[in-house]
């Protein structure tokens, strides 16, 4: 059974003019893209974007001032 997200979640969604099923594909093509082993994470910038990040091996958002959201560990 999946989790739907919470309502800021779908708020900034919203605001990305992305859906939970397009964020769910785009998450997805972003983690089969990646080469080797890494994450795919949904970042929130400081202005309230949302961003998917794709990181190498221990890479991760906080090094870009990038807030995680969510991971996919590949």
């Amino acid at each position: 059974m999946a989790t739907q997200p919470s309502d800021k979640v779908k708020d900034l969604l919203a605001k990305n003019n992305l859906d939970v099923e397009q964020l769910i594909e785009k998450m997805n093509l972003a983690a089969v893209s990646l080469f080797g082993s890494g994450w795919v994470w949904l970042t929130l910038s400081g202005e309230n974007n949302l961003e998917i990040k794709s990181c190498s091996n221990a890479g991760n958002p906080l090094t870009d001032n990038l807030t995680p959201i969510i991971t996919i560990d590949v």
